[in-house]
């Protein structure tokens, strides 16, 4: 057998027992590498949001700070930009630091989640995705103390954005050879 063919034998075989790090594989990348991936990933954009909103609302904090002694020379309005745009570099670095550990950390749980259900499940489906977002949207409203019907609305969109994610990744790992067990089971029965 050559090296391509068994290479492309790893990767068409989605979920096969000769391959342990395959058996639990999703979107083609194992557990460790979708973890290291979407938590990555979500410090990146954690880190671009976080950041506009806080030079932004560092911008508009100087300019409350200051408004009732604006500058009135052109060097003293050189320096009133100098120093508003410290602030708000400094802002945007500590909002962007904040909300990079928060979506990190949220993507770090539901990653967490979604392969602890595969591995009791010892199968991949939506089913493992779905209870990962309603776990994770769990975690966060106990954690941010949300009200009753905040709670409930965000426990409905991580069953909802679970269940998205979860039926899209089934579709992907049918499209490469391996149809969800839920659709072959009911598919035998009919």
């Amino acid at each position: 057998m050559t090296e391509s063919a068994s290479l492309e034998s790893n990767t068409n075989h989605i979920g096969t027992k000769e391959n342990s790090s395959s058996l639990y594989t999703r979107i083609r990348m194992t557990p460790t590498e979708r973890f290291l991936v979407v938590t990555l990933n979500g410090a990146f954009w954690g880190v671009v949001v976080g950041a506009y909103l806080g030079g932004r609302q560092a911008g508009f904090q100087y300019l409350a700070e200051r408004a009732h002694r604006l500058p009135t020379t052109v060097q003293s309005w050189y320096y009133y930009h100098k120093w508003k745009n410290y602030k708000v570099a400094l802002g945007a670095f500590k909002r962007g630091s904040i909300y990079a550990l928060r979506v990190a950390g949220v993507c770090a749980v539901y990653e967490g989640i979604e392969t602890t259900v595969d591995h009791v499940q010892e199968e991949v489906n939506a089913a493992s995705s779905i209870a990962a977002g309603v776990g994770t949207a769990a975690i966060v409203g106990i954690l941010a103390r949300l009200p009753r019907s905040s709670f409930m609305r965000s426990m409905k969109f991580g069953a909802i954005g679970g269940g998205t994610i979860g039926l899209l990744q089934d579709i992907a790992n049918w499209h490469h050879g391996k149809p969800p067990t839920y659709f072959t089971k009911l598919t035998s029965r009919s």
